[in-house]
């Protein structure tokens, strides 16, 4: 059969060609028929309350820019809880009750049914404190994923203002796997903020073959409290900072390109607690929106003020083009556009690393 079908090719190239085009087209119409098959992403930098009420508020304005459809609302770490500004004392725990801070989620997006959100906040588990980032939909948790890498002043070990106890990293703890409305289930990463240098984050997201990956960020990618101006009131009470240092981002930038690239192969959706004070003056280097593999635009995602962007992401595309161009066509109607193409070698190898 095989002999028969080469040997028509053989002798009928130009209808070989034109029955090639023809399956071509209506693979690619079928797959439009079928709906654009993309992630409608909202990522944000929140305007600055000192409420929890005005907090829900934010997440609430993030859903409505998906005006009535599926997607996902990607949040900053901390959001709830955690450090405050001196210039604006939140209300509210320093560390909430993971279920009561849940429902206020949940309660606030009841009316987007369709829409996932992530967002991040400090919790208390018995006497163990934890910096979490969730993510949300279908009125439950479809998971969360506690940051690894603290700075001192969170730290339990060293006696860190917080006590916060440290998450593992594994496969497991750095996937959420969550279903969105005309995707089906796709899979989540979760980076937290300076994490952004671990060699090890990016190696077990990397085997967690993850869709997209949420980089959750607390202050910005260019400031940092002052610690000497830290006030600490106790571990049950509030840790004020009063002001920021501030400088160049360490290479951050290039690691997150570089991650996004080398590593995951996959869009990184950017959203940075607001820190009105420090961010308004542009010097934090707030990041927001989306960075895809190989494209030279991490100067985009540096904005100054409260900020909500939405975006497009074609999910299928990333996924499949990493396995074979062949199962890309299948799954979706295309070919490997030219960031795909010229990266044959490193997707060859992801595949091989795969089998093993």
């Amino acid at each position: 059969m095989q002999s028969t079908l080469k040997l028509m090719i053989m002798n009928n190239r130009d209808a070989a060609i034109a029955a090639m085009r023809e399956m071509q087209n209506e693979v690619a119409t079928a797959e439009r028929e079928k709906g654009t098959r993309a992630l409608m992403a909202v990522s944000t930098v929140p305007q600055q309350s000192k409420t929890v009420e005005g907090k829900l508020a934010w997440i609430v304005k993030c859903c409505e820019q998906l005006e009535g459809s599926g997607g996902f609302v990607v949040l900053p770490q901390e959001y709830f809880g955690g450090i405050q500004c001196v210039t604006l004392e939140a209300e509210g725990p320093v560390a909430w009750d993971q279920n009561l801070i849940v429902d206020k989620v949940l309660e606030a997006v009841v009316g987007f049914p369709d829409v996932v959100v992530g967002f991040g906040a400090v919790v208390q588990e018995g006497w163990l404190r934890r910096e979490r980032y969730f993510v949300v939909s279908k009125g439950g948790i479809a998971g969360y994923k506690d940051k690894t890498w603290l700075p001192a002043y969170d730290h339990v070990k060293v006696s860190g203002s917080f006590g916060i106890t440290p998450g593992a990293i594994g496969d497991r703890e750095e996937r959420i796997k969550v279903n969105v409305v005309g995707l089906g289930e796709i899979t989540i990463g979760i980076l937290f903020c300076w994490e952004v240098f671990s060699g090890e984050i990016w190696r077990a997201l990397r085997r967690s073959e993850c869709d997209v990956v949420v980089h959750a960020i607390k202050f910005g990618v260019k400031s940092w409290p002052q610690k000497v101006k830290l006030v600490e009131e106790g571990i049950g009470g509030a840790c004020l900072v009063k002001g920021f240092g501030y400088g160049g981002d360490g290479g951050w930038l290039e690691r997150l390109s570089m991650g996004a690239s080398w590593d995951v192969c996959c869009p990184v959706i950017c959203s940075t607690n607001s820190w009105e004070a420090v961010v308004r003056s542009g010097r934090a280097g707030a990041l927001c929106g989306v960075l895809y593999p190989w494209v030279d635009a991490t100067a985009d995602l540096v904005v100054r003020g409260d900020t909500i962007k939405k975006d497009r992401i074609d999910v299928m595309y990333w996924r499949y083009g990493k396995q074979h161009m062949m199962k890309l066509f299948q799954e979706t109607g295309k070919w490997p556009g030219s960031e795909l193409r010229e990266h044959t070698m490193l997707m060859k190898i992801r595949r091989m690393e795969g089998r093993t």
